[in-house]
């Protein structure tokens, strides 16, 4: 198995970082087949999310975004590719 962490400091705010996440749950939903879960906070966002071989969550705030991931055993081995795809999409979360 494997763990990574992506860990983003944002000057966005708290109400567009929450637009930009639920719109990244709402694509992980339909272009990756997980399972997302939204949590609004007062302070902070939680969005969890799961499919057979991944999980994980990804905390939003108003100046930090933090994604950590579990892979299973079957997906370790793509752990590069998987990793720099969700950066990818991180980083379209933290520009809108």
């Amino acid at each position: 198995m494997a763990n990574f962490w992506v860990k983003r400091n944002h000057t966005l705010g708290l109400l567009q970082m929450r637009k930009n996440a639920f719109n990244w749950a709402v694509y992980a939903e339909s272009e990756f087949s997980m399972n997302c879960i939204y949590e609004e906070g007062e302070l902070e966002d939680l969005v969890i999310f799961s499919k057979p071989g991944a999980k994980g969550r990804l905390m939003i705030s108003s100046n930090l975004l933090e994604l950590h991931i579990l892979l299973g055993v079957l997906l370790t081995p793509f752990k590069v590719s998987i990793e720099n795809e969700i950066v990818k999409n991180l980083d379209l979360i933290l520009i809108g």
